[in-house]
C-alpha cells in the first residue's frame, strides 16, 4: 500500500532542493538520495530488503560512488561532510602591512608583507589576517597591535567565535546529520548551526512604501 502522506512530504522536500539556491550540486545529489531512502524505507521492510549500511554509505552509492566502506568513508567526510560543517571559517583574503608611509602622509604600506598572523575580536573571538613588512617601525607596531589584541581577547573571556558558514544539510535531515558532522570534524559541538537569515515579508514592505509621502507634482 502506498503512503501517500510520506509520497507527498518526500515531494515537497524535493521542489525544496531544487530551488535551494545555496546549496551545490554535489549537496543536492546527496539530499536528494537520502530523500529516497527516507520516502522507499516503509517498502524495504515490507520486502524484507534490509541492509546494515548506514544510510549515508547508501545515499553515496546512489550518487555513482562504489567501493567498501573504508573506501566510501574518505568521500563521505571530505567531500560531503567537511566542508558542511557549522564552523566559522575566515576570508582567504590577506591583508597588506598594517604600516603607513610617510609619503605619501598616512598612505598604505605597499611593501610585501614578511609575516602574517591573525588576531582575534576581543568580543566575539572573530579572527581577521593581520600582517607586517620587514620595515622596523611597522614590525614594532604590528607586535605591539597582536599582543593588545590577544590580550584584550584573553581579558574577555577568550570568547569563541560563531559558526558563519555550512551547516545546509541540517535544512534537511535535521539532528541526525550532527552525528556525522562530528564524525567528521572533531571540533564540531552538537547544536552548532549558522544562523539563517531573517525572511523578508514583502507584503509589509510593500505597505510600508505605499504609505511613504508623495512628493508634490
Amino acid at each position: 500500500m502506498v503512503d501517500i502522506k510520506r509520497m507527498i512530504q518526500a515531494q515537497e522536500r524535493r521542489a525544496e532542493v531544487f530551488a535551494d539556491t545555496d546549496l551545490p550540486e554535489h549537496l543536492k545529489l546527496f539530499v536528494l538520495a537520502g530523500l529516497h531512502i527516507w520516502e522507499t524505507a516503509p517498502d524495504a521492510v515490507k520486502v524484507k530488503t534490509f541492509t546494515r549500511e548506514h544510510w549515508a554509505y547508501r545515499a553515496l552509492r546512489m550518487m555513482g560512488y562504489s567501493g567498501t566502506t573504508e573506501e566510501l568513508s574518505p568521500k563521505l567526510r571530505y567531500t560531503i561532510l567537511s566542508k558542511d560543517v557549522p564552523k566559522y571559517r575566515m576570508s582567504e583574503d590577506r591583508s597588506a602591512c598594517i604600516g603607513t608611509m610617510l609619503r605619501p602622509s598616512g598612505g598604505p604600506c605597499t611593501q610585501k608583507p614578511t609575516i602574517t598572523t591573525t588576531i582575534p575580536n576581543p568580543l566575539t573571538g572573530e579572527r581577521e589576517w593581520f600582517a607586517s613588512c620587514s620595515r622596523p617601525l611597522h614590525r614594532a607596531d604590528f607586535d605591539a597591535q597582536r599582543a593588545a589584541a590577544w590580550q584584550a581577547w584573553r581579558d574577555n573571556g577568550e570568547p569563541k567565535p560563531k559558526p558563519n558558514s555550512g551547516g545546509l544539510l541540517l535544512r534537511y535531515f535535521g539532528p541526525r546529520i550532527e552525528a556525522l558532522y562530528a564524525w567528521a570534524d572533531d571540533d564540531y559541538q552538537r547544536g552548532d548551526k549558522v544562523p539563517e537569515p531573517p525572511a523578508q515579508n514583502l507584503a509589509i514592505v510593500t505597505s510600508l512604501a505605499d504609505r511613504r509621502p508623495r512628493k508634490d507634482t
